[in-house]
């Protein structure tokens, strides 16, 4: 019988609910960092009215707002006062050295992503961004910037380990192009590791600004050079032994990929290998790893044809591109993977 599968006794649309809700998360926590709360809230705890006082707001929206934060797990309430986790005290207090609040919000809660996710139906209908002038894939898109000081943290911890897995000579010269170097941390790892090395960073402009200034933080300044502009357009230089491509090829479409990666190969060594650190689900179901259909959707509303590609994808990319063979590394308990393309 006709709509028979809706009979019986249903329970209440929690999970749909729970969805339309999520909102409140991102807005609560936009409004925390506008506010400063996680400035205010010192080592010792506070309570919601002396929040709210160093805060100049209502005591009333301070103690809902922080009620609110503590579902999220970045405060906790004991005893009518607050603490931060550590996680809050360390990225969200304005006092820290690795605050990243304000870059986090324009990256993940800003106009370029919002935007494009409030033309997602449009997006869904056209396969690819429904935004103006291919989206974030603009020339010199103001996003990369804040891309590049919101994921730094993240990046020198992935940074470490990728050096590691490397396994690169350490008493030999070593010249290493970074593309799309954003934050700068995975081509400074290798510079801190292998005192002979150089580093040729490449990106837009204002996101190599980001970079050098953590090449100077690390004390590898003296090796490390840049070229400003377009990857496509750029001069890479040659007789490079390493290429670096992190977090860079699912910005592209399967075309794109075998351009740029056919103009790298061309600017490594015959002995040369080209290193991408990136969300690689599995080709089975391409749900694993857990952010990989997130990251996926976020693609699809913020460039033209970017999107993730599987360990069977990439490797036949690499392929049209010129590599010879490729391997698939894990990193640890991270959801990237590392995969290595050989010149030979």
């Amino acid at each position: 019988m006709a709509g028979s599968h809706n009979s019986g006794t249903q329970g209440p649309p929690l999970k749909i609910f729970e969805v339309l809700h999520s909102f409140q998360k991102t807005e609560a926590l936009r409004a925390a960092i506008e506010l400063d709360v996680f400035t205010a809230i010192g080592d010792q705890g506070s309570s919601s009215d002396e929040i709210a006082t160093h805060c100049e707001v209502s005591r009333r929206g301070m103690r809902v707002l922080c009620d609110f934060l503590c579902l999220t797990g970045l405060l906790r309430k004991q005893q009518g006062r607050y603490w931060r986790s550590q996680e809050a005290a360390l990225y969200l207090d304005r006092r820290s050295r690795r605050f990243l609040a304000d870059a986090a919000v324009q990256t993940y809660a800003g106009s370029a992503l919002m935007d494009g996710y409030r033309r997602l139906a449009e997006a869904v209908r056209i396969g690819g961004t429904a935004l103006p002038h291919a989206g974030t894939m603009a020339p010199d898109h103001p996003y990369w910037r804040q891309f590049a000081q919101a994921l730094a943290p993240v990046g020198e911890a992935n940074a470490q380990s990728l050096a590691s897995l490397l396994e690169l000579p350490l008493s030999a010269p070593l010249r290493v192009l970074d593309v799309a170097c954003g934050h700068g941390h995975y081509g400074i790892a290798i510079a801190k590791r292998c005192p002979l090395a150089e580093v040729f960073a490449q990106d837009w402009p204002a996101v190599l600004e980001v970079a050098v200034a953590n090449a100077r933080d690390a004390d590898i300044f003296g090796r490390y050079r840049t070229i400003p502009g377009d990857a496509f357009n750029v001069d890479f230089g040659g007789r490079h032994d390493l290429a670096l491509i992190t977090n860079f090829l699912p910005d592209l479409g399967p075309t794109e990929c075998v351009q740029l990666l056919a103009k790298i190969r061309s600017s490594l060594k015959e002995e040369g290998r080209a290193v991408v650190l990136q969300s690689i689900p599995e080709d089975d179901d391409r749900l694993t790893p857990p952010n990989a259909p997130s990251l996926a959707l976020s693609l699809l509303v913020q460039t033209p044809q970017g999107d993730i590609y599987t360990h069977g994808e990439l490797s036949e990319i690499f392929e049209r591109a010129g590599f010879a063979r490729t391997e698939l590394h894990s990193l640890g308990p991270m959801p990237q993977r590392v995969l290595v393309a050989y010149c030979r």
